[in-house]
């Protein structure tokens, strides 16, 4: 090879080192170019993977506002109780203790309270920890106990 190499003329020596730098540029230029559009391909991949993310959170802060907006206090309850349904629910009280609700409330008969404990229950984002149906001269009271 290096005989070969040895009987070409000058002008052709130079032709064959100027081929294999073209080529080598050529070459460099080839893998810069796909280093280049996978750098862009994973910019676009991240920005998109980062949107989506804050897209989520927003929605999860939002959902969780509407929930904590949703929650029920003593006066919601007592109210909903006294007025909203205060042609089935005779009396009524309503007791916050530390995590515990204690809801009680006086109706005609057992069917009211049943309604009436179905109602209050999907109405407070509480767990349902005891009921007690009681019958008190003809009349029906419930105990409803919330942690």
């Amino acid at each position: 090879m290096s005989n070969f190499f040895k009987n070409l003329n000058q002008r052709e020596k130079y032709l064959i080192l100027s081929a294999l730098m073209v080529l080598f540029v050529f070459m460099i230029f080839s893998i810069s170019t796909n280093l280049v559009s996978s750098l862009n391909m994973s910019n676009k991949q991240l920005t998109k993977a980062k949107s989506d993310y804050e897209y989520v959170v927003s929605k999860v802060k939002a959902l969780n506002q509407v929930i904590e907006n949703s929650k029920l206090d003593i006066k919601d309850i007592s109210y909903f109780l006294e007025n909203d349904r205060s042609n089935i629910v005779l009396e009524s009280e309503v007791i916050q203790d530390n995590n515990t609700l204690k809801i009680i409330f006086i109706t005609k008969d057992l069917k009211d309270s049943i309604a009436i404990s179905d109602e209050v229950s999907g109405k407070i984002n509480k767990a349902l920890d005891t009921v007690e149906y009681s019958k008190i001269d003809n009349k029906s009271q419930t105990i409803l106990y919330f942690n």
